[in-house]
């Protein structure tokens, strides 16, 4: 059963577990040609939050292509908390959020 999270950091909210990967396009991209090009059309950076008693259930985050934070343990802490203040994972089994911007990622 080990497997089955591989690849995933685990946080633990109001002793509730979860499991979260980032799915990010490489920050460097940003200053490619490749990125000058086609960056438009890439698919979005997206952070992945799913509790370990509902895998089904999961939260997205997205920020653009190439424009997303620094992912740290605080930021995905806050990301979970807005996304239960919203009913998830209870209401439904999916929900997708925008970022917050790389100025908001900073906090306190």
């Amino acid at each position: 059963m080990a497997d089955h999270w591989r690849g995933y950091r685990l946080l633990v909210l109001g002793g509730r577990r979860f499991r979260w990967t980032c799915s990010f396009n490489e920050p460097l991209d940003v200053h490619s040609r490749a990125y000058a090009e086609h960056g438009g059309s890439w698919p979005p950076d997206r952070l992945l939050v799913r509790p370990e008693d509902g895998p089904h259930r999961l939260l997205a985050v997205e920020w653009p292509a190439c424009r997303g934070p620094v992912v740290r343990p605080a930021l995905v802490r806050r990301c979970v908390e807005e996304a239960i203040r919203r009913g998830w994972p209870d209401s439904g089994a999916a929900l997708v959020l925008d970022g917050p911007g790389p100025a908001e990622e900073a906090g306190p």
